[in-house]
Formats: structure tokens, sequence, C-alpha cells
């Protein structure tokens, strides 16, 4: 084929000549033929894939009891602060603040 393209002449010939520059490789140059191989081109060792180990078993019923306590504790925590002496603003700040710390330790207890 690049045969057949280096004859054409007329009309085809600058599509011929553009056809066979991406087709025809490159002239290799001079100077690399006496240069050592690449690093990158030896052979080298492939790693064996190891699968991961197992997840661990999550137990969720226990996950779920301590939340349950940690509920419960709260809400005694706001039934004390609600019915102090403080205004209302600080008792909803409080209470902002002692629920996002419980949040906070849910997120932390189902995340581990």
């Amino acid at each position: 084929m690049i045969a057949v393209l280096g004859r054409l002449s007329g009309d085809l010939k600058p599509d011929a000549d553009r056809v066979l520059r991406q087709i025809r490789p490159p002239e290799p140059d001079p100077d690399l033929d006496d240069a050592p191989p690449e690093p990158s081109r030896r052979p080298h060792r492939v790693k064996p894939v190891v699968a991961p180990p197992p997840p661990a078993v999550v137990d969720y019923a226990e996950k779920g009891r301590l939340a349950q306590q940690m509920g419960i504790e709260l809400q005694a925590a706001m039934a004390v602060l609600m019915a102090g002496p403080a205004s209302p603003e600080e008792k909803m700040r409080e209470a902002t603040r002692m629920s996002e710390e419980y949040q906070a330790k849910i997120k932390a207890l189902y995340n581990t």
C-alpha cells in the first residue's frame, strides 16, 4: 500500500503524501541507536494481587443498644436542663450543643 501511494501523482499527490506521513514510521535517530535501553523498557516483576482481608463482623445490635442508652442519657440531661433556672435562650443554646455532641458520638459509634 505504501508503494502504491508513493507512485500517485496529480491531484491525489498531496493527499497521498499526507497519508504516507501518517502511515510510514518516522526515520530512526542515529544517535539513539547506540543508547542503552531505557529503564522503563526493561522487564520488571509484577507483584501478585492479594485480595484484601474480609471486613470484620459488625455487631449492629450491640451498637444499637449503645446508641439507645446514649439517647436515654441525652433525654435525661435535656429534661434536667429544661427544668433549670436558665433563660430560654441559654437553654436552647445548651440543648443544641448537647444534641450536636450526641450526633457526633453516634456517628463515631457507627463509623468504627
